[in-house]
């Protein structure tokens, strides 16, 4: 008979404090999920091959080319095999835009110019785009016949 009002008491009370405790551990892994999606995220576009067309020969350009983006959602976006395609189809007008300047034109093609071009044209294009990062870039020469 004792024993059903103390169990009246004690109940709620390790039942409130469950639920509390169940509360912050929820609240502290949305943290750590918010947190994560902040983190910035790099997405690869493979290799990228462009071909620079001179007077007297062909240059290719051949380069692997990888976005940083601002959190996992961009990412995510971008991963999507349709965001893949219009991203990689964007970054190739841009290289053919950028192969008939002159800057390509100088001599071999280094990683920074390729960096520096697809960073300034695709800016607007790829949402949350932070950086553009050319892991590689190789210029081959061939003579035109």
């Amino acid at each position: 008979m004792k024993l059903a009002p103390i169990l009246l008491v004690v109940l709620p009370l390790l039942g409130g404090g469950a639920g509390y405790g169940a509360g912050v551990m929820l609240k502290a892994q949305s943290g750590a999920k918010a947190a994560q999606a902040a983190v910035p995220q790099e997405v690869s576009l493979g290799k990228l091959v462009v071909q620079i067309y001179h007077v007297r020969q062909i240059g290719t350009l051949i380069t692997e080319v990888s976005l940083k983006v601002k959190n996992a959602d961009a990412a995510a976006s971008l991963e999507s095999p349709e965001g893949k395609a219009r991203v990689r189809d964007a970054a190739y007008r841009v290289l053919l835009a950028a192969a008939e300047t002159p800057l390509f034109h100088a001599g071999p093609v280094t990683a920074d110019q390729v960096a520096a071009a697809l960073q300034s044209g695709l800016t607007g294009q790829v949402p949350g785009l932070l950086a553009v990062q050319v892991k590689s870039a190789l210029t081959q020469t061939s003579p035109r016949t």
